[in-house]
């Protein structure tokens, strides 16, 4: 059950924000099925910045949004997503099937290129990367398989 501040960020039939007090964290969840390649949500923000912060995603090679509907900022990170948050479209679109109540997860190397605060991963997947920083740290082996905006493939030719 959500804490009460948190009830508004939720989206009705398709998401919501779940409190796990043994990783004393909040993880976004799907209330409902979702095929591969299906558009779960649309997104938006609330405010632009120039700096990354622990909640923003960065859109673009200077430019970090803080995510609306709110209850995006959920979305955890794993070296196995399920997730892919397109900046160009604004979409959020699913790369598996997703069971109602999984944990939606996404790569955050796939936005972020410099994260604000890195992080020891815990996913525990065969493909960990142990150390998420961001895209620029990646080597190549740990970019293989994974989907990237625009912004970072640009950044990651540019800083070859």
């Amino acid at each position: 059950m959500l804490h009460t501040m948190e009830q508004n960020l939720c989206i009705a039939g398709l998401l919501e924000a779940i409190f796990h007090p043994s990783r004393n964290q909040y993880a976004l969840q799907a209330s409902r099925s979702f095929d591969k390649g299906e558009i779960i949500t649309v997104f938006t923000h609330e405010e632009e910045m120039t700096e990354p912060n622990q909640l923003s995603l960065q859109v673009n090679e200077q430019t970090h949004i803080t995510l609306l509907p709110h209850c995006l900022r959920y979305t955890n990170h794993s070296c196995d997503p399920n997730v892919f948050f397109d900046t160009e479209k604004k979409q959020l679109i699913a790369l598996a099937r997703i069971e109602t109540n999984d944990e939606l997860c996404f790569f955050y190397p796939s936005t972020e290129w410099s994260m604000a605060t890195p992080f020891d991963c815990a996913c525990r997947s065969e493909n960990c990367m142990r150390v998420v920083a961001g895209a620029r740290i990646l080597s190549e082996e740990q970019r293989a398989g994974h989907l990237f905006n625009h912004h970072i493939l640009r950044l990651l030719d540019k800083n070859k």
